[in-house]
């Protein structure tokens, strides 16, 4: 899915938030296939929870929990993006005291300008 890899070998910012945009995404069409309705709107946060209420009762292996938590994690990251939940908040690569890997933390917390 990475075109470019930075120098240090980690997707770079911009990258990241592509990858999170096609995976929110693919996540929203998929289940929107099966019948629920995910549109990136301020309440679908709680329809994420009866979702997720709903799918653990089809007790799930640890592999589906965790491809789950990935795609549904990048859905919800999505909605705090677009709907401004944390000022300055959006998608980077961090290897600090503050985060490993893709977070949501905006730079100012992290120390970074």
């Amino acid at each position: 899915m990475f075109r470019r890899r930075s120098p240090r070998g980690r997707p770079t910012d911009s990258e990241l938030v592509e990858w999170m945009g096609l995976t929110a995404e693919a996540f929203r069409q998929s289940y929107n296939a099966a019948g629920f309705t995910f549109h990136y709107g301020q309440n679908d946060a709680a329809e994420l929870d009866a979702f997720v209420d709903e799918w653990l009762g089809i007790r799930p292996t640890r592999k589906d929990k965790d491809l789950m938590a990935r795609s549904l994690g990048a859905y919800l990251g999505e909605l705090l993006v677009r709907h401004g939940a944390v000022a300055g908040c959006g998608w980077m690569v961090r290897a600090s005291k503050c985060a490993m890997g893709s977070s949501l933390i905006p730079p100012a917390r992290c120390g970074a300008a």
